[in-house]
């Protein structure tokens, strides 16, 4: 049932797991508040209770409240983000997020709501209910050996200390008060976390936004402790240890080394163990906390189609991986820290741009002395903390950090560089044009790198279509069509990746652009000729007045490759530019029903992975060949050429 829901100042979010009784009380307290402008909205997190709580909601005559049941169990911050979601569409100024094993006293949401602002979020002094004159929390702060979050206070007399205004490194979320604008800016709870330090996560994400973190202890309520979380048991310490790992590691200097030390202590505890009569159960519970913290799949991204495959991925998969951004500019700042709002990585390590490093490897060492040196020179640059149990997945290990994987001899799996790229002689010419005993031979010495499925390393390859490849070891490949994929995306998911590319401004302005555009048009996807020195400016030029005088219908819409740097609209001055580099093409047709006559590309595969258009004209190498410079190091950048 919801009752009067609109314009209200705030709305208080009660998450209820199991706590009937716990819930009723803190209901009762809020009928109590001399306050009245909030409505409430309680969740119950598919718990026992489910069946009831909605018949309890019905009988509070005197608040304005909405009752929802989760469809499973999500924790504490999915609880939580399916109430503050159905609040926001009643548009209150405030969100107040109150644990169900609380009482409010007749000021505390009043008082709450009064020192609130627009620049800050807010935390009550929280006392024991069991005995008030003791603190169970007045702020939080990270322990300064271990770094692992506490509450400022916590078993401690209620005195003078805690009596002062002060910035805090997190609030507990047992009862938080936010501008309902954070939500839209920072995004929703992780959750990841499930339960236990999300608030912490939450508040560390507020700070990089420019919002203070502040204790008001003129504000006061009760608290249960425990409370619904002391019926988990092993699941409840399992959660706090585990999420205290991810928060070292996303925000602590130095915090892999810590995670890292005590996984290896709670290791040697676990084997000792093993031969315990009587065990340590909350040791053994620890170190699966720690095993599954570092048990991670790691996505290695050096292009935009690489990162649109890795989001896709990690969408349908849920599994939170870690994220290597290898370029920087590539993707941006604005765009960079919509990734890491986001709830799809565990976390997100941005390097400036880190295949520039590659001409600047030196190769002179003695062979004998080769591999040491130059593990040294990738270990001087990548700096990457590598655990046993991560699972690295690579898009082009002739990267950086594809040879930094290989010079420690770190096994991994490589996905498609681009569409159907390993049907192409030209892009694996480098690889295959040396006799497999020779390259046998220099495996074994550990000497020279080799890529896409020629590393001994080389795990799985993951492949759109083995029909045609013309990798030669199948036994490690399998296909993965990316039709299917992007078929099981829904529109939610749709919506998260293009809120990642884009923000309101440039989505509406993209979408305006194209829904302005009609049918008879064709669409051109350009590649770097002349960023990446492939040809001259002036035979770049020639070459694409030539196609589109060939090939092209109607107006002519440009989309550039991400790394293409050249101003098209003084080559083509009538036609439509997509100015936004980073935007892969298979998504313009998620952004409007545009619908092209033709799409034209001398090498572009994203073109066959678009639905948009009524025909495709991919012309490839044989196209450009004419087109070639000999001083132009195409030949040493494509050696597969001549194999044409």
């Amino acid at each position: 049932m919801s009752r009067g829901l609109t314009n209200k100042k705030a709305a208080i979010i009660i998450a209820n797991y199991n706590g009937l009784n716990d819930t009723k009380k803190c209901l009762d307290s809020l009928v109590k508040s001399s306050f009245k402008d909030f409505f409430v909205v309680v969740v119950d997190d598919y718990s026992g209770d489910k069946d009831v709580i909605c018949d309890l909601v019905e009988q509070y005559d005197s608040l304005d409240i909405v009752c929802l049941v989760t469809d499973r169990n999500k924790g504490f911050a999915g609880a939580n983000n399916l109430g503050i979601k159905r609040a926001l569409e009643y548009k209150p100024e405030y969100i107040i997020l109150l644990n169900n094993d609380t009482v409010v006293y007749e000021d505390t949401i009043g008082q709450l709501l009064n020192l609130s602002g627009e620049d800050r979020i807010i935390g009550p002094k929280i006392l024991k209910m069991d005995d008030p004159s003791l603190i169970y929390s007045a702020g939080g702060q990270f322990d300064k050996e271990l770094y692992y979050p506490k509450n400022i206070g916590y078993n401690e007399k209620d005195s003078d200390e805690f009596s002062k205004i002060r910035e805090c490194d997190y609030l507990s979320f047992c009862c938080v008060s936010m501008p309902a604008k954070v939500f839209s800016e920072v995004g929703y709870l992780d959750e990841d976390f499930y339960m236990y330090c999300e608030d912490v996560d939450y508040c560390q994400r507020l700070k990089a936004k420019g919002y203070k973190v502040v204790y008001e202890p003129m504000v006061k309520l009760l608290h249960k402790d425990g409370g619904s979380s002391s019926s988990l048991g092993d699941k409840a310490l399992y959660y706090s240890v585990r999420n205290e790992c991810i928060i070292r590691e996303r925000y602590i200097e130095g915090g892999d080394d810590i995670n890292e030390r005590l996984y290896n202590e709670y290791r040697k505890s676990n084997f000792r163990q093993k031969f315990k009569l009587k065990k340590d159960y909350n040791a053994i519970k620890a170190y699966e906390a720690y095993r599954d913290y570092y048990n991670r799949d790691v996505y290695v991204c050096n292009t935009s189609y690489h990162f649109l495959i890795t989001v896709v991925k990690a969408i349908l998969n849920k599994n939170k991986p870690k994220l290597l951004l290898c370029l920087h500019g590539l993707f941006g700042e604005e765009m960079i820290d919509r990734i890491k709002a986001s709830d799809l990585f565990s976390s997100v390590t941005v390097y400036e741009n880190l295949d520039d490093f590659d001409t600047k490897l030196d190769y002179s060492a003695p062979f004998y002395r080769r591999h040491k040196d130059m593990q040294r020179q990738l270990d001087g640059v990548v700096k990457w903390k590598h655990n046993r149990h991560y699972e690295y997945y690579l898009y082009n290990d002739v990267s950086i950090m594809g040879k930094w994987l290989n010079s420690h001899g770190i096994k991994y799996n490589l996905i498609e560089d681009g569409l159907d790229c390993y049907k192409q002689k030209a892009f694996l010419g480098l690889n295959y044009i040396e006799p497999d005993y020779r390259r046998a031979i220099k495996q074994a010495l550990n000497i020279g790198f080799y890529c896409f499925g020629k590393s001994k390393y080389t795990k799985s390859i993951e492949v759109n279509s083995i029909e045609g490849i013309l990798l030669k070891n199948k036994n490690i490949i399998y296909e993965l069509p990316r039709v299917e994929l992007f078929n099981r995306l829904s529109n939610e998911d749709i919506k998260k990746i293009l809120d990642l590319y884009l923000d309101d401004t440039q989505y509406e302005y993209i979408k305006n652009l194209l829904d302005g555009i009609g049918k008879q048009a064709s669409l051109l996807l350009t590649q770097p000729l002349y960023n990446d020195k492939i040809t001259s400016y002036e035979t770049m030029v020639r070459f694409y007045k030539d196609m589109v005088k060939e090939y092209a219908e109607g107006r002519l819409v440009i989309k550039p490759h991400p790394r293409d740097k050249v101003d098209y609209t003084t080559i083509f001055p009538d036609a439509v530019i997509i100015n936004n580099n980073n935007l892969p093409a298979e998504l313009l047709g998620y952004i409007s029903n545009v619908c092209f006559k033709k799409a034209i590309t001398w090498n572009s595969t994203s073109i066959n992975n678009i639905s948009y258009v009524e025909d495709k004209v991919f012309l490839g190498m044989d196209y450009i060949k004419p087109y070639i410079e000999s001083d132009t190091g195409f030949v040493s950048m494509w050696p597969g050429l001549k194999f044409i």
